[in-house]
């Protein structure tokens, strides 16, 4: 009976030991990855990383645990007059990977006309479904400005 109770206590502790070292290395490379993005942004009261300046809103969300996604994201400051939008909002939605330096983007789209568009684009920003590169196009100024400002504000290397 005693061997059995050993066998368990032994088993149980085992579990907990792995659990730690998977939080703890969790924890470190999470905060080896985003500490470069943090760098610019402030921490707010409520634990997000986010500013806004005269022309843009930056916003960074480290990965939940055991998840390896975080996200970075630029966008405009968008002027509203009532509940219409007098410019279109743009976003650009970035998705680190955790073990390399890749990354996967998004083009946040909400036109003044109410239609709002969801995007998945490469790294050159030329989306992966054809059927959106008009739009795509037709919002490449403030998309490449979004990038130019990414690049600025998070890291100096990125596209």
């Amino acid at each position: 009976m005693n061997f059995k109770n050993n066998k368990v206590v032994l088993a149980i502790l085992s579990i907990i030991i792995i659990f730690i070292i998977c939080v703890v290395s969790w924890f470190m490379l999470v905060n080896l990855k985003y500490s470069d993005y943090t760098k610019n942004i402030p921490k707010t009261e409520l634990g997000l990383y986010y500013l806004e300046d005269n022309e843009n809103t930056y916003y960074m969300k480290k990965p939940d645990m055991f998840i390896f996604t975080g996200n970075l994201v630029v966008g405009y400051n968008y002027e509203e007059n009532g509940e219409e939008h007098i410019v279109p909002e743009v976003e650009l939605i970035i998705w680190p990977k955790m073990f390399s330096d890749d990354y996967e983007y998004k083009i946040f789209i909400n036109e003044t006309n109410g239609d709002k568009y969801n995007i998945r684009v490469d790294k050159y920003m030329m989306p992966y479904d054809s059927k959106y590169t008009e739009i795509i196009q037709s919002h490449n100024e403030e998309i490449t400005k979004l990038c130019d400002r990414a690049s600025s504000f998070f890291w100096n290397k990125y596209i």
